[in-house]
């Protein structure tokens, strides 16, 4: 099994190596990758009960060193899977960039605005401006730099993103999306060229959107002039978001189209990815922001979407040219809102991956699935000082190192002990978040924690009657 799965990892390192993913017999590599992992995972736990059988019955000592043979493989299987992870996400990014690619090949070539015809009624009349001169981009078909300055990176002590300087009805304001800045304790907002801004007055929530403008109380040399309602968001606009793309500290520019609108958002084809959130989508032609890069939704793979870009990842943006009502806060009461619902997800969450321990004699086994982008033991190493996770690490390492030595009924107490525990917590502090006091777009992720709260604490009761 050892050298099955070494096996499996150097071909993987060569698959990764050669970055070819241009076919269909590479789709059918990344297929019998994952049904290897799922191979591998069933024979490791395999390998692990009857270990944990022979040793109860007073096997040799000999039978201990296995326990490192064990750990590699687990080791061996999360690198696979990390790798399969990989590749995913390579296919898909080849997926996109091919869809861009096919798109643009089959749009009509641009036409240069042509000069006014000769004549006494033409005379001294020069042509209109359009496109790249009269909006966004410069004759060189460059990003304005005067544009490229109005756009803002944001960078918070647990999230990055980006927004933009917008001047609407001349008043100035910061505009981001609002889970941008929620749940930080510290922001730091500059431009490109490294301005800094600092001086802030009341912040203002959208009712229904994931959407904040903040205003300035600073002299500010460049803004981006907003759209207003209803105005340029028809369907095939070239646009452009401009924003934080990957979180690496500089504006990044994406060009697309608009594929959608509805009364509160437009669907863009526009590369954005995560760290653009918060960034501004503008009409390529006026130079002006018709939207607020918000989310992304996974491609569906059921039968009625293959073909279509319902199967593909989809890119949406909260329109700004729309009228919207607004609540008016101060930006601390803000943030913290963000933190009371944080840290409430972030208990739900711990409760989440204590439903799906397992005990053996070589140590806690975790179900692999997410949460978000975390895995169980993630969660379990963010909150590594929460108490009951301090004493299930504790647990988990005697496990591992052999200086605790239960049997299975014993391992099943314990482990039913601290899920009990964390149930009890759970239960405790479920009234501790009240969404009716929390700003609209918080009241709305009120909500759907309280919903999940329950549905934890449903799932560790389940786990523990069966337990018993």
């Amino acid at each position: 099994m050892k050298r099955k799965a070494m096996m499996l990892a150097v071909a993987v390192t060569g698959l990764v190596a050669s970055g070819c993913l241009e076919d269909e017999k590479q789709s059918e590599k990344i297929k019998e990758l994952e049904r290897t992992v799922k191979v591998l995972e069933t024979e490791n736990r395999d390998l692990a009960d009857e270990l944990e059988k022979e040793i109860e019955k007073g096997a040799p000592r000999e039978l201990a060193g296995l326990r490192d043979e064990v750990k590699t493989l687990n080791r061996t299987i999360g690198q696979l899977q990390a790798k399969a992870d990989q590749f995913d996400s390579m296919k898909r990014d080849y997926d996109r960039l091919k869809s861009r690619a096919d798109q643009m090949a089959a749009r009509p070539a641009a036409t240069a605005s042509k000069p006014p015809p000769a004549g006494p009624e033409n005379a001294g009349k020069a042509p209109a401006a359009t496109g790249a001169a009269a909006g966004l981009l410069d004759a060189e078909g460059k990003v304005k730099s005067a544009v490229a300055d109005a756009v803002v990176l944001i960078e918070g002590d647990q999230s990055v993103g980006s927004g933009f300087l917008g001047k609407d009805d001349g008043v100035v304001y910061l505009y981001t999306a609002a889970h941008v800045i929620s749940g930080n304790n510290r922001l730091t907002i500059k431009n490109t060229a490294g301005t800094k801004f600092t001086k802030f007055g009341k912040m203002e929530v959208a009712l229904d959107a994931d959407l904040v403008r903040i205003r300035i109380d600073e002299e500010v040399a460049n803004t981006l002039e907003v759209a207003k309602a209803g105005e340029g968001a028809e369907l095939n606009t070239a646009i452009a978001a401009l924003g934080n793309g990957g979180g690496g500290g500089v504006v990044a520019v994406e060009q697309g189209q608009i594929l959608g609108s509805s009364g509160s958002q437009i669907e863009i084809d526009a590369g954005v990815i995560q760290g653009n959130s918060g960034g501004p989508v503008l009409v390529v032609e006026t130079g002006k922001v018709v939207g607020v890069v918000t989310h992304l939704t996974a491609g569906r793979s059921d039968m009625w979407a293959e073909g279509t870009r319902q199967a593909e990842v989809r890119r949406f943006a909260c329109r700004v040219n729309v009228d919207r009502k607004w609540t008016e806060m101060a930006v601390s009461a803000f943030l913290s809102d963000g933190r009371k619902v944080s840290a409430y997800d972030e208990m739900t969450l711990l409760g989440f991956a204590f439903a799906r321990l397992e005990g053996g004699q070589m140590g806690l086994r975790y179900n692999p699935m997410r949460y978000g982008t975390r895995t169980p033991l993630q969660i379990f190493e963010r909150n590594k000082n929460v108490p009951v996770v301090k004493e299930l690490i504790d647990f988990n390492s005697g496990l591992e190192s052999g200086r605790v030595k239960l049997g299975q009924v014993d391992r099943q107490k314990k482990i039913a002990s601290l899920m009990a525990s964390m149930k009890f917590q759970i239960e405790q502090t479920a009234g501790q978040i009240k969404p009716d006091e929390l700003n609209p777009y918080h009241k709305k992720m009120a909500h759907e924690g309280i919903k999940a709260r329950q549905e934890c604490v449903s799932d560790l009761t389940s786990v523990l009657a069966g337990m018993r």
